[in-house]
């Protein structure tokens, strides 16, 4: 078992390491069980009529842990729809031409415009506009929750699994669940809906003094203003969500799962989509791909 990838410690967790799922499936097949499982609980409200017409899903499941005929040991996973990585999702400026969520702030700062590559109109927008600047883009409620179901039952099915692995194989003493899924992992799942980024040039409240941390502790690290770049330079992110997406996703994978939160937590950052400004965002990346880089050469 790896270390990083198949358990880790994790901020907040106390002195055991964490058990994730792979590191479940390599006791399983190490100790010959063979896990079943049952749904207990279900709830599904496809149309939110009980619900203040939001749909509800909830998953409980029991798996039991059998080596050959033998009972090796139970537990319990559960997941809803109203966690908050599956109820929300991040809001979008639309268009008042055209309806379109396809809302962009121009580099300069200067004003708007709807994005014709996103299906829009190719208005444009002065700065101010309340038009645009009073609809906020605060969370809103998922719109397309049905989409996470099976999202949500492998969720359930994943923590029991962790849970009847600790008890099965009698390891609480060196494991624990209790932080599995902690936020800052979960906060990569509920991509921002349309996202975009904003890269306009205000700094001013409680997101800005975030970045502006960020900022402080990624220069301390060199990888900032050019203090000091990577042996082979980091790829150049675009401004496209689901872009950036992918290359934090390939660069959580290259790293593990522990190494990557501890990075995102040394610079005071959970989610990446919480900086506003492309610049930001690379020189973050930069940062992960050079410690990526290093790792890989100490393996080698």
């Amino acid at each position: 078992m790896r270390e990083g990838v198949d358990y880790g410690k994790i901020l907040g967790a106390g002195d055991k390491p964490t058990l994730l799922q792979p590191g479940a499936d390599k006791l399983c097949n190490l100790f010959g069980l063979v896990i079943k499982y049952e749904v207990i609980k279900c709830e599904e409200d496809w149309t939110g009529e009980a619900h203040d017409g939001i749909p509800f899903f909830f998953y409980e499941l029991k798996g039991r842990a059998y080596r050959g005929d033998f009972l090796m040991g139970e537990g319990l996973g559960s997941c809803n729809s109203w966690e908050s990585k599956y109820k929300y999702r991040q809001a979008e400026r639309l268009c008042p031409m055209c309806g379109r969520a396809a809302i962009l702030k121009s580099r300069d700062g200067s004003g708007w415009f709807c994005w014709r590559k996103r299906n829009g109109c190719g208005a444009n927008f002065g700065a101010g506009d309340p038009r645009l600047e009073s609809q906020g883009v605060v969370r809103r409620i998922n719109p397309d929750m049905a989409d996470v179901v099976n999202t949500m039952l492998k969720m359930a099915q994943k923590r029991a699994k962790v849970s009847i692995t600790i008890n099965a194989i009698s390891a609480s003493e060196f494991f624990t669940q209790d932080l599995e899924d902690n936020p800052a992992t979960m906060a990569e799942d509920p991509e921002p809906h349309g996202f975009t980024v904003d890269i306009g040039p205000s700094r001013h409240g409680a997101r800005e003094a975030q970045e502006c941390v960020c900022d402080t502790k990624l220069a301390e690290a060199g990888q900032i203003n050019g203090a000091q770049k990577p042996p082979l330079a980091a790829p150049r992110l675009r401004s496209k969500g689901s872009e950036i997406k992918a290359a934090f996703a390939e660069i959580r994978e290259r790293l593990g799962e522990v190494r990557y939160l501890e990075e995102m937590r040394r610079v005071g950052i959970g989610n990446v989509f919480e900086l506003r400004q492309l610049d930001r965002i690379q020189a973050l990346y930069d940062r992960l791909w050079a410690i990526a880089q290093q790792t890989a050469e100490r393996a080698a």
